[in-house]
């Protein structure tokens, strides 16, 4: 299967056909989405997805695409939390109760935003600890920047039972952050058969649609 996240100020994103959504997070009180989909792989898939917003303003947008193999198939998502914060570099993606075997995936997305009439030129960027990076990706347009980082404890499977976050310290002045904890259900119950993780290219745009291009680059 593969999974999409998707950054932009905009809550309307359209995916392409057979892309599910598993959540859309709208931050509270800053312009600012994130939102992650899924799709069941089949044979053969097509070489990019594009992923459009309503373009209704000239902030950034940018995605990523990450494919795991020896997910369930029939309910991939086992169980999903989000939080959000503002002004805070240092934050821990939120914990997480599963109910079956699964594969955790830790994300953070944040929005750097600087003075009107300076230039931005970097997009958030993360520092993580005792955790496999799969993902780390940006976007940035006049003063706006956004970043996104997954992560994952290597390919450890855990049991079901509430499981704590992973500390993500940013590099960047942050004026915002959204994170956010996946369970990916396993295929079989046992604990040694690990998913394999597969990478994919990212694709960023000043608008309206990145296309992402997926490679069978295996990592795990």
């Amino acid at each position: 299967m593969m999974l999409a996240f998707i950054i932009t100020a905009n809550a309307i994103i359209t995916p392409p056909a057979g892309w599910t959504l598993i959540h859309n997070y709208v931050h509270p009180t800053v312009s600012f989405v994130t939102n992650a989909y899924y799709r069941v792989a089949g044979g053969s898939e097509g070489a990019s997805y594009t992923f459009t917003d309503d373009n209704s303003n000239a902030a950034p947008m940018c995605g990523a695409i990450y494919a795991f193999r020896g997910v369930d198939n029939t309910t991939p998502v086992d169980a999903q939390t989000n939080s959000s914060t503002t002004g805070t570099d240092t934050v821990s993606t939120p914990n997480i109760t599963t109910t079956a075997t699964c594969l955790l995936l830790h994300f953070r997305a944040s929005r750097e935003l600087i003075s009107a009439g300076s230039t931005i030129t970097s997009e958030p960027s993360f520092t993580t600890t005792g955790v496999s990076t799969r993902l780390q990706f940006g976007s940035r347009g006049g003063t706006v920047a956004y970043g996104g980082r997954l992560v994952t404890d290597g390919v450890v499977q855990v049991a079901p039972g509430t499981h704590g976050g992973v500390s993500f310290d940013a590099n960047d002045v942050i004026t915002a952050s959204v994170e956010r904890t996946i369970g990916l259900r396993a295929a079989g119950a046992d604990l040694s058969a690990s998913p394999t993780a597969v990478a994919s290219a990212t694709g960023t745009s000043n608008k309206p649609t990145p296309a992402i291009r997926p490679r069978a680059q295996v990592i795990g």
